[in-house]
């Protein structure tokens, strides 16, 4: 092999040697190399469980109000996770406007979405427990929206919601929450 010193060379014997080796780790995994930790998971719980005063509540309120004091070009910011899913704000910045509705990909973007939203909370927060809770709307008794949500006074509070929905005298009918038809569905690009 000409321009190839003998020294950077590599002879069948090394060659089998390390590449065994190599296949060893892969095969076994890293767990031969050095140790593996797993974090712990992140566990959802139901809103209708939680009072106001729950540190998944306070750590979400902490971080709301963090994400609003940023500017609305910050990738971290209220308004600029809000424009991901979707805005009208012009001119649009990068990533915004991309959900998937409409498409086969609308599942794994949500959870995508809320993948980076529950690691932007974190951070904000400074609780590295965090994690989104469920709305379990199905349920008759959690047809409203949680009261944390509808506080004025609250970062959780949002004016742009029904006036009925934020008073606490409205609430989800039966036909809005019943997804049993869903579960039928095949065709995930058809118009809703």
């Amino acid at each position: 092999m000409k321009g190839v010193s003998m020294k950077s060379r590599i002879n069948r014997r090394e060659f089998l040697k390390t590449t065994s080796v190599a296949a060893s780790v892969v095969a076994l995994g890293q767990s031969c190399v050095c140790p593996v930790r797993t974090p712990a998971p992140h566990l959802r719980r139901d809103i209708g469980g939680i009072s106001a005063g729950d540190q998944t509540i306070t750590s979400y309120r902490t971080a709301i109000k963090g994400m609003r004091a940023l500017p609305t070009n910050d990738p971290l910011s209220w308004d600029y996770q809000a424009a991901i899913h979707g805005t009208v704000i012009m001119p649009t910045l990068a990533g915004w406007n991309s959900c998937e509705h409409g498409t086969y990909f609308f599942w794994s973007w949500h959870r995508m979405y809320l993948y980076w939203f529950e690691r932007i909370i974190r951070k904000m927060s400074a609780d590295n427990s965090w994690s989104l809770p469920y709305w379990n709307w199905t349920s008759k008794s959690e047809r409203q929206i949680p009261p944390m949500f509808r506080d004025p006074a609250s970062e959780l509070y949002t004016s742009n919601r029904d006036s009925a929905m934020n008073d606490g005298t409205g609430s989800l009918p039966d036909t809005d929450v019943d997804y049993s038809s869903s579960f039928s569905l095949t065709d995930f690009t058809a118009p809703v």
